[in-house]
C-alpha cells in the first residue's frame, strides 16, 4: 500500500511550529533561532519529508537547484569535484545540475541554456582564462572554480604555494636536470603552476626541455621524445594525467622510475595512491574546494550587491615513490 505524502504541515504538527517557521528554517531565512531550525531539520529528517520543488520555485522564484559547468569530464579531476559540489550542494538542501561543456565548445551557450532551465545559481570551472559570459544574458550568480576571473568570486588553490612545495622537494632530493611538461599557457591554472615552480628553482637547477601539453594522459610524440632522450633526472608535471602518461613513457624507454628518472603529478587523483611506483604529486583539498564554492554561490545569491571574494586554500605535498633522494643514492656508488 502507498504511503502518504509527507506535507510541510506534518513537519510544523511535529516540530511544534508553525508552517512559516519550517519554511524558514529550510530555505535559512532570518527570525529562527539555532535550537528550532535544528529541531525543525531534525524532524524533516526523522519524516523524510521532501519540499515540492515545482511549488516552491512557484512560490519563491527559486528552484532549489544549482548548476554545476566543468570543461571535461573525461578528465578524473572533475567528477571528483563534481562529488565534493554535490555533497555540499545536498547538505545546504540543494540538488545539482551537472553540465559538461566539452573542453569549452559552446562554452557561452551552454551556460545560457543552463541558465534557461531554472537554477538558483552557477558553479562554473571555466575551460580557458577567458570570461566568456560576460556581457551575455546570464543574469543567475556565478562562483568560477580553480580560475581566477575579475569581476566575480573565485575559489581557488594556492598554486604559487604549490609551485614551492615542488620546487622544494625537487632541491631537497638533489636532482640535477628538470624536464618539464607544462600545461595550456592560455588556461591560468597551468601557467601559474609552471610559472611558481620555475620561478622557486630559477638560477639552481637548469631546465634541460619543456614541452606545453593539454591535460591529457596521451602525450604527444614531442614529449615523448623528450622523455627518451633522457636528459632530466626529474620530469615536473602540470597535472597527474601527464605524471600518468610520463610514467608509461618512460618505461617504455626502458627507464627506472625514480632511479634514472623521477616524475611529479599535481592534483592527487585516486590513481597516484596504487600505480607502480606511486606518484609523488600536489594534493587539492578537493572537498574543501567543493564545499567554499557551494557556500560562496549561496552567499551571493542572499547578496547580489556585495563585492566579489576571492578564497584561496592551501596544498600539500605528497611523496610517494615516484621520486626519491637522488644525493643518498650517488653518496652509495651510483655513477652519476
Amino acid at each position: 500500500m502507498k504511503q502518504p505524502r509527507i506535507t510541510i504541515r506534518d513537519v510544523a504538527r511535529k516540530a511544534g511550529v508553525s508552517i512559516g517557521t519550517v519554511s524558514n528554517s529550510l530555505n535559512d531565512r532570518p527570525g529562527v533561532s539555532n535550537d528550532v531550525r535544528r529541531r525543525v531539520l531534525k524532524t524533516v529528517k526523522d519524516l523524510g519529508y521532501r519540499p515540492n520543488r515545482a511549488a516552491q520555485a512557484t512560490r519563491t522564484g527559486r528552484s532549489g537547484t544549482l548548476a554545476f559547468v566543468t570543461p571535461d569530464l573525461r578528465n578524473p579531476y572533475y567528477p571528483q569535484l563534481a562529488q565534493a559540489i554535490s555533497e555540499a550542494a545536498r547538505e545546504a538542501g540543494y540538488a545539482m545540475l551537472l553540465v559538461d561543456t566539452g573542453d569549452g565548445v559552446d562554452e557561452r551557450e551552454r551556460i545560457e541554456q543552463v541558465e534557461f532551465a531554472g537554477v538558483d545559481g552557477i558553479l562554473w570551472c571555466p575551460a580557458t582564462s577567458e570570461d566568456v559570459i560576460a556581457g551575455s544574458s546570464v543574469s543567475k550568480p556565478v562562483v568560477v572554480i580553480d580560475h581566477w576571473l575579475p569581476g566575480r568570486d573565485n575559489v581557488v588553490a594556492d598554486y604559487r604555494l604549490s609551485g614551492k612545495l615542488v620546487a622544494d622537494h625537487v632541491l631537497r632530493a638533489g636532482y640535477r636536470s628538470i624536464g618539464l611538461i607544462s600545461g595550456p599557457q592560455d588556461i591560468s591554472v597551468a601557467q601559474q603552476r609552471r610559472d611558481s615552480f620555475l620561478e622557486f628553482v630559477a638560477g639552481m637547477i637548469p631546465v634541460a626541455w619543456e614541452v606545453r601539453h593539454p591535460f591529457d594522459m596521451r602525450l604527444t610524440d614531442e614529449a615523448v621524445a623528450a622523455i627518451r632522450g633522457a636528459e632530466a633526472d626529474v620530469i615536473v608535471c602540470c597535472d597527474d594525467l601527464m605524471a600518468l602518461g610520463a610514467l608509461y613513457a618512460a618505461r617504455e624507454a626502458g627507464l627506472a622510475v625514480p632511479d634514472d628518472v623521477a616524475i611529479i603529478g599535481h592534483d592527487d587523483l585516486p590513481f597516484c595512491s596504487v600505480t607502480f611506483p606511486g606518484i609523488s604529486t600536489v594534493r587539492q583539498p578537493l572537498e574543501e574546494l567543493g564545499k567554499e564554492a557551494v557556500d560562496l554561490l549561496l552567499a551571493r545569491i542572499k547578496d547580489p550587491e556585495r563585492p566579489a571574494k576571492r578564497v584561496t586554500l592551501e596544498v600539500c605535498f605528497i611523496e610517494r615513490e615516484s621520486t626519491g633522494n637522488r644525493v643518498d643514492r650517488l653518496t652509495v656508488g651510483e655513477a652519476p
